[in-house]
């Protein structure tokens, strides 16, 4: 395989593990996260204990040097800056 191909597949694979990292820790902080699939990652919403939105917004995983694309930013949607552990990085995601 040569070198810009392993470089291709390293930041695919940071790519996923970031998506399965973030969510993880949007979980711990109590949002509720749906795929989107357009022009951002995730659509979270995060609910009081009475069910009231306290918070609703459009979000993009961003792991590494990567930058939000000009239709990311048409979106509106927001940076989420996730640093996936060294250790993950060595390893191909689940999916």
């Amino acid at each position: 395989m040569d070198r810009r191909r392993r470089r291709l597949e390293e930041n695919k694979n940071q790519g996923h593990w970031g998506e399965l990292y973030g969510d993880d820790q949007l979980i711990i902080q109590g949002y509720e996260i749906e795929e989107t699939g357009k022009g951002s990652d995730r659509h979270i919403v995060k609910r009081d204990i009475f069910g009231n939105i306290l918070e609703d917004k459009l979000i993009d995983y961003k792991t590494g040097d990567a930058e939000l694309s000009e239709y990311q930013e048409e979106c509106e949607a927001e940076e989420y800056r996730v640093d996936v552990p060294p250790f993950l990085r060595k390893f191909r995601p689940p999916f």
